[in-house]
């Protein structure tokens, strides 16, 4: 999808409420989460130091870093025999998570009721 951007407007078309749907998906795994978290203090890993690092089997890692790179959330280069990965807009997919931390705090601050 590189070169597609979405303006949104209201009311929301169902072509981009299906690629908001989409890249919410691909950014809300819990272990995408923490990878992206890690890439982000990291800078760049490879999918055995991430796989550590969010403690899940290599095998796991990789098919969630393949999905984040073909969601456009993450690049891989060479480096020698290995690939590293980094975070290719980091500032945007870090900004929804603050929102979304920011959202709990404020319901949780609310009382104590169910957060979801």
């Amino acid at each position: 999808m590189k070169g597609w951007w979405v303006v949104l407007s209201r009311p929301v078309s169902a072509s981009s409420a299906d690629l908001i749907a989409r890249r919410l998906w691909v950014i809300g795994q819990p272990v995408r989460v923490r990878l992206i978290e890690t890439l982000d203090r990291v800078g760049e890993a490879s999918v055995g130091e991430l796989a550590e690092a969010v403690d899940v089997s290599i095998t796991d890692a990789s098919q969630h870093l393949r999905i984040l790179r073909e969601g456009g959330v993450v690049r891989r280069k060479q480096a020698g025999r290995h690939g590293l990965y980094q975070l290719v807009a980091p500032a945007r997919v870090l900004s929804i998570y603050d929102q979304v931390a920011a959202d709990l705090r404020d319901q949780a601050d609310r009382g104590p009721r169910e957060l979801l």
